[in-house]
């Protein structure tokens, strides 16, 4: 059984979708991650009806879209320690006023 939205491959209008530059802005990702992430996520498109999009087999998809979050994962955990370091910071500082 698949989830989300398939693409109806017979429609040729039907590949006709709409993604925001914005999602290009971020560096932290690949153009090709970026845009498997917004139609995974936003879009909520299969792993199989990316593919069809894309032109990709759902296995490559399914590989860039895990690096993806991987990569989320990993700036999401920087930023977090970064905020425990400035609040340690800020806390030493307060301490020796």
């Amino acid at each position: 059984m698949r989830t989300g939205k398939d693409p109806d491959s017979s429609n040729p209008n039907s590949s006709n979708i709409d993604i925001p530059l914005e999602i290009l802005k971020d560096r932290t990702l690949s153009p090709m991650e970026a845009v498997v992430e917004y139609l995974k996520e936003q879009c909520r498109y299969s792993y199989h009806g990316i593919g069809i999009l894309l032109n990709r087999d759902e296995r490559n998809i399914w590989t860039i879209y895990q690096r993806a979050k991987k990569k989320r994962q990993h700036e999401k955990k920087e930023a977090e320690e970064e905020a425990e370091k400035e609040a340690e910071e800020k806390s030493a500082k307060q301490e020796g006023i």
